[in-house]
């Protein structure tokens, strides 16, 4: 606010300002600065605005927090309902409603799929009120993977592959690569290993191959809800083991 602002909410406060501007600024024993303080936080009100994530994917028994943040001055009481009745209720144990200044949190752990599905979040303040509505969705395994190249070596080969289409709602957390000679059947006669899932990541190398050897492999992802569909199967050979002359 500017000086001839502020001076004029000083004049109002105190009508001897009005007439006589080098009188002290005082009104009912407080000074003029500190009803401006005052006057401006009356002024300064804004009823509820919720934030927060709206979607949010889990999967049964593992639970998760559905954020309603909310910003609003004077602060806001917030509640949560479902089809109209107000949460945790007396029959559902698996609720949970935890706040902080800033936020509501609304924690589910999934019994069923009839726990997935719209939840609502209402704040209200003296200057008004706002709902907003949060979906818990079901999360899903992730797509497969597609193995582009495989560069093979004596013992090793790396695979180049692209990342699934879908990742189910949540993050992947593994891959699953698996490996036979070609013709045996997968269930009798496979290697297989787990690889930790990192951002961004496109290339995975086996090991403990045998030299000349033709091998068939395959891949599936892995996130918290399970795994997904394997990957086409690619054909590599890999190399004979070189030989260096002393």
């Amino acid at each position: 606010m500017s000086s001839r602002g502020s001076s004029h909410l000083q004049n109002f406060n105190d009508p001897r300002r009005a007439t006589d501007p080098s009188a002290p600024a005082h009104a009912n024993g407080v000074s003029g600065n500190e009803n401006v303080r005052l006057l401006l936080e009356c002024l300064s009100t804004d009823a509820p605005k919720i934030q927060g994530v709206v979607t949010v994917f889990t999967w049964e028994g593992n639970p998760a927090n559905i954020s309603c943040e909310v910003l609003a001055h004077p602060g806001a009481s917030v509640l949560w309902f479902r089809d109209g009745q107000q949460l945790p209720s007396s029959n559902a144990s698996n609720l949970r409603v935890y706040s902080t200044p800033a936020a509501s949190y609304l924690e589910i752990t999934p019994e069923s799929q009839n726990d997935f599905g719209s939840y609502n979040c209402t704040a209200s303040n003296m200057i008004g009120t706002e709902s907003k509505e949060f979906l818990l969705i079901q999360a899903e395994v992730p797509s497969s993977p597609a193995i582009e190249q495989v560069e093979a070596f004596s013992s090793t080969a790396v695979l180049q592959f692209e990342e699934p289409d879908s990742m189910g709602g949540v993050p992947i957390i593994k891959y699953r690569v698996e490996w036979r000679f070609p013709g045996q059947d997968w269930t009798d006669h496979w290697t297989d290993r787990e690889y930790d899932a990192e951002d961004g990541m496109t290339r995975i190398t086996i090991v403990g191959l045998k030299a000349e050897t033709t091998y068939e492999v395959k891949m599936s992802a892995i996130n918290g809800k399970g795994e997904g569909e394997s990957s086409e199967t690619e054909t590599f050979k890999t190399e004979p083991v070189r030989k260096y002359l002393v």
